[in-house]
């Protein structure tokens, strides 16, 4: 009878019968004629139905009810109440309509077809209409009917007792999965929430980490994810396959073995995604920076690339199993896996919805940290500028005292020149560079106070390419290495003092300003001092490592200054 179940109920679930006796019940207005043509297809349904006996009662509880021509009832026959599992009771009852008018042959094909229809529970399919044309398991209304000998066949076939063992033989397993409507939703919820809630926890763990697209670290944690979808293909098969199997204690193989075999098939299938995903997706993202096509095109991807890959993969398997799995019994099994793939993709995007957002929010406060470095930057810079004024003003203003007596010319000029050389300074008191061509004015302007006081003493000379003069330095950031070069240098000589700024360009963009003086050398290092110190502090300040001091005594002496052309 396997053969029957196979050719002629190609269905999602195999017919079920009854499973105790069959005590029919002529209800509503049936004719004495309806009850001599039931009681006729009784008696022939006896000697087919070996297991059990089929009666006709006129009252108590019966398992098939026909209603024939009930007042206010439906004009077609239909049966209003059954249940399919099978080893329990099955309950039919059907509403019979015939016409007043009707013929005793009329009348006959009318009960026979629904009376036999009644006796097999089962789903109608096309398959069945094209092999066993005019018979009452194929056909849709009663007028169709030809009394087609292989009705009585398929009864006593799907009656005898070869048919259960033909039910309890190793069936495949795929198919099984999809016999019970109820425990496949609680398989295919079961799967999604195991699979989300692993993903979940490597989440928490950190397995999930900004990848930049690199292929190694996006290989790992797209193995993560795979396996995250493995564990609910298993899932979705292997509850409702021990659930049908009657057998599955005794062999388990028949549950293990193509559930081994979808792990591995879904494992190589889901590399080869894996390498896909990384090509498309890193060609798109890569170097984009929008959010929404971050989430948006990680989830298409997720869905469509693995969807077309395994209907691909399905269709070249399916024949091979036997299986319909685009219909048929594999039809709940695609459903499961699609929602998987998709539960999958909605928490992929999800998480990078929040990696970007994360980030964001860290950009922005790196933003306000770096502006509120940058507030005590600049701070700090105007206090280590304002301590070079008051130093200088304190050395000028002695140094116009002590002339006040001898040369009061000199006097008016030193006094005149200090005035200019703070006009400078505070005209440009907001302002935190400055052109290298002002800077060297300012310089040249301090040298001529300096020269007042130090007469034939001191010269001076400034060397600076034209196409260096707009480069942007630090406000009065030689002076302080003019201003050590006078009191540590010059001021020590009793003639021939001289001073010499020298500008140049080096290479890998930076330029180099040196202040020469040949007065004594330095005895411990020029960093020592207040001013150099200061300018030190400065540099750090505006260009952390990007800039030095060096200094040298021999063969001449002098102070360098290098940092780069151009301000970050």
């Amino acid at each position: 009878m396997k053969d029957i179940v196979e050719k002629y109920f190609i269905t999602k679930d195999v017919p079920t019968r009854y499973y105790s006796n069959i005590l029919i019940r002529l209800d509503g207005n049936p004719t004495p004629e309806d009850s001599l043509i039931v009681q006729g297809l009784v008696d022939t349904l006896n000697p087919l139905i070996a297991t059990w006996d089929v009666y006709i009662i006129k009252e108590k509880t019966a398992n098939l009810i026909l209603e024939i021509n009930k007042p206010n009832g439906e004009l077609f026959g239909k049966t209003r109440l059954g249940n399919r599992k099978e080893q329990e009771i099955v309950q039919s009852k059907v509403v019979v309509s015939i016409p007043p008018d009707a013929s005793f042959k009329e009348r006959k094909k009318i009960l026979y077809f629904y009376l036999l229809k009644a006796l097999i529970l089962y789903n109608p399919n096309k398959e069945l209409e094209a092999k066993l044309p005019g018979s009452v398991f194929s056909v849709k209304e009663p007028s169709y009917v030809t009394f087609n000998p292989v009705d009585f066949q398929l009864l006593a076939g799907l009656y005898s007792s070869k048919y259960d063992d033909d039910l309890k033989a190793p069936v495949n397993p795929i198919k099984s999965v999809a016999k019970n409507r109820q425990i496949f939703i609680l398989a295919a919820v079961l799967s999604n929430v195991v699979s989300t809630l692993f993903l979940l926890w490597m989440f928490l763990i950190g397995v999930f980490k900004k990848h930049n697209y690199i292929f190694r670290e996006y290989f790992k944690q797209g193995l993560i994810v795979l396996v995250a979808f493995i564990i609910g293909i298993v899932l979705s098969v292997f509850v409702p396959m021990v659930y049908t199997i009657s057998d599955f204690a005794a062999n388990p193989i028949h549950v293990f073995t193509p559930i081994i075999g979808l792990a591995i098939g879904s494992l190589t299938l889901g590399i080869f995604t894996i390498i896909i995903l990384f090509f498309s997706e890193g060609q798109i993202l890569k170097d984009n920076t929008s959010l929404s096509l971050h989430v948006v095109f990680p989830f298409l991807t997720t869905t469509i690339i693995p969807a077309s890959l395994l209907f691909i993969l399905i269709e070249f398997v399916s024949a091979k199993m036997s299986v319909k799995f685009l219909t048929g019994e594999g039809s709940r099994l695609m459903i499961t896996v699609v929602s998987i793939t998709m539960s999958i993709a909605f928490y992929r995007a999800f998480l990078i919805f929040l990696s970007r957002k994360s980030e964001s929010i860290i950009n922005q406060k790196d933003v306000e940290l770096a502006r509120m470095s940058e507030m005590h930057r600049k701070a700090e810079l105007q206090s280590l500028r304002a301590k070079i004024n008051p130093h200088f003003l304190y050395n000028s203003l002695n140094s116009i005292a002590s002339l006040a007596s001898i040369d009061p010319k000199k006097t008016e000029q030193m006094a005149l020149s200090l005035s200019d050389f703070f006009k400078y300074s505070i005209n440009r008191e907001q302002k935190q560079t400055n052109p290298l061509s002002d800077e060297l004015k300012a310089v040249e302007t301090y040298l001529e106070i300096e020269k007042v006081r130090f007469g034939e003493r001191l010269t001076y000379s400034l060397e600076c390419p034209e196409e260096l003069k707009s480069v942007q330095i630090p406000q009065l950031l030689i002076q302080p290495l003019v201003e050590n070069a006078v009191k540590h240098g010059v001021s020590k000589l009793l003639e021939g003092g001289e001073v010499r700024i020298v500008v140049s360009e080096l290479e890998f963009k930076k330029i180099s300003i040196r202040v020469y003086d040949n007065g004594p050398g330095f005895p411990d290092g020029p960093m020592s001092g207040f001013g150099i110190r200061n300018t030190h502090e400065r540099l750090q300040l505006i260009y952390e490592n990007k800039a030095s001091i060096n200094w040298q005594n021999d063969p001449e002496k002098y102070i360098e200054i290098v940092l780069p052309k151009h301000l970050a």
